[in-house]
């Protein structure tokens, strides 16, 4: 039987009564998407670190939960992404698969030559929705976090709170496999991506302070797909992947 991940509050799961009770975007799936198949089972996580196994009871429309397991992947360092916001819609994929990958905080980074100057509340809102429905395919305990767009200057000050701090840059000098030793010993990576026209002379000089200063090797991706690269490299040497 095919099984469904998806992500609820920890308020909405009761232990004692083996039951997890439905908010709206849960009810919409079950029934709209999964056509509230009887006896389906439906994988729940909360962000704890435990995922239940529950069962779909059509007559009374709620999950029964039949197990608590702890199958999902236990990560032992974090993943901070500070990433320019692109043009369009190219934000909607790079949280979705660095959702899918890991990534446990997602910061909208305004800069000098970002296109995006302001980050309305509806599309935050969207953002952090994607980061939820990505999260239930990379089958991670942990959920991804989309904060308040901010600035450079208040970028600088969170970057300290990391054991490594990586900024791809296209000038930089080696790629992600040369640090290996230094990737493979951090508990908590902060990554730094542009955007598409890069960083202002003065923003490399403040991030190079700070950071080390990398690439992507000979390849040039477009910044859509530039963050899930390089995650997935990181995810690569710390044995998650590959």
């Amino acid at each position: 039987m095919r099984k469904y991940r998806v992500f609820v509050e920890n308020s909405l799961i009761n232990l004692d009564k083996r039951v997890v009770t439905f908010d709206k975007s849960l009810q919409h799936y079950i029934e709209q998407v999964l056509r509230g198949a009887q006896g389906c089972k439906i994988v729940v996580f909360d962000g704890s670190g435990k995922e239940y196994i529950t069962a779909y009871d059509s007559e009374t429309k709620s999950l029964v939960i039949e197990d608590v397991v702890s199958n999902c992947i236990q990560k032992s360092f974090s993943i901070s992404l500070f990433q320019a916001v692109p043009k369009g819609t190219a934000m909607d994929d790079i949280i979705a698969l660095c959702s899918q990958l890991g990534v446990d905080q997602v910061y909208p980074m305004i800069t000098a030559r970002t296109t995006v100057k302001q980050v309305s509340s509806n599309k935050l809102l969207r953002w952090q929705r994607i980061a939820l429905e990505s999260c239930k395919v990379g089958g991670f305990c942990s959920t991804t976090e989309v904060k308040e767009p901010l600035f450079l200057g208040d970028v600088l000050a969170l970057l300290n709170e990391a054991d490594l701090v990586l900024f791809l840059y296209e000038n930089g000098e080696g790629n992600l496999r040369n640090y290996t030793p230094e990737i493979q010993r951090a508990n908590h990576i902060a990554l730094v991506v542009g955007p598409e026209g890069g960083f202002d002379p003065s923003e490399v000089e403040e991030l190079s302070k700070r950071a080390i200063t990398t690439s992507l090797g000979t390849v040039i991706f477009r910044s859509r797909w530039a963050a899930s690269v390089a995650v997935t490299a990181i995810d690569f040497i710390k044995g998650l992947v590959g």
